[in-house]
């Protein structure tokens, strides 16, 4: 009888323990079940994390088993707040999803340039869900403008990041450093965290953003 097998914490692969890693910036544990020991002292783990979560013998041996066992085909796993396939065996993936409900159906996140409320998709991800929660109560950020192509502003405080070089277009609203909300009504390439889109044409990009510095105002109602 085939099996989908669910678990709470992930199971080590090495995509996995990539991914966990860049998201945590290197700073944190992958918190996955299995990852061998000599992986973690590579990746400077402190000796309390090692302790916490090298594998022993019965661990060693369930990793072993479900790799092995031909009628599991698919692991359902959260624990890590974020969505990610990850790749077990040849033959089986693991599906690591976010189930926390930082962005009920019933609730938006809106956008306003100068007080004109914009038209946005925003992603699916830890770097917006942690935006939502910063702008439950209103989020105004004063804007400047920078390079001739994006006008960018400080959040205040900072929030989960997955920087990755990325080549933006007009209208895409990313994070910088972890900290700055930057819109653009050009284009550029650099490392940043994809938060969304604004659904707006170039020419209104442009008259909303090239005229000087703006106010923005986010609000998750």
């Amino acid at each position: 009888m085939p099996v989908i097998l669910a678990l709470h914490v992930p199971l080590y692969a090495p995509d996995m323990f990539e991914f966990q890693m860049e998201k945590n910036d290197y700073n944190y544990p992958a918190w996955l079940i299995g990852v061998p020991e000599e992986l973690m002292r590579e990746n400077n783990y402190k000796e309390e994390w090692i302790e916490e979560q090298k594998p022993d013998e019965p661990t060693n041996e369930f990793c072993d088993l479900v790799k092995s066992s031909p009628q599991i085909k698919a692991i359902v796993t959260g624990h890590n707040h974020a969505h990610f396939i990850s790749q077990v065996t040849p033959t089986l993936k693991q599906y690591m999803v976010d189930t926390t409900e930082k962005m009920p159906v019933n609730k938006t996140l809106t956008l306003t340039i100068n007080g004109r409320e914009v038209p946005v998709t925003w992603e699916s991800n830890d770097s917006v869900a942690a935006l939502c929660e910063l702008s439950s109560n209103g989020l105004t950020v004063n804007m400047s403008m920078y390079g001739g192509f994006e006008q960018v502003g400080s959040l205040g405080s900072s929030i989960p990041k997955n920087d990755k070089q990325t080549s933006t277009s007009c209208g895409d609203i990313v994070l910088y450093q972890g900290n700055q909300i930057v819109i653009f009504y050009g284009s550029n390439s650099w490392s940043y965290t994809r938060l969304g889109h604004i659904n707006l044409s170039r020419s209104e990009m442009t008259d909303l953003l090239s005229d000087g510095d703006v106010s923005i105002n986010l609000i998750y109602q």
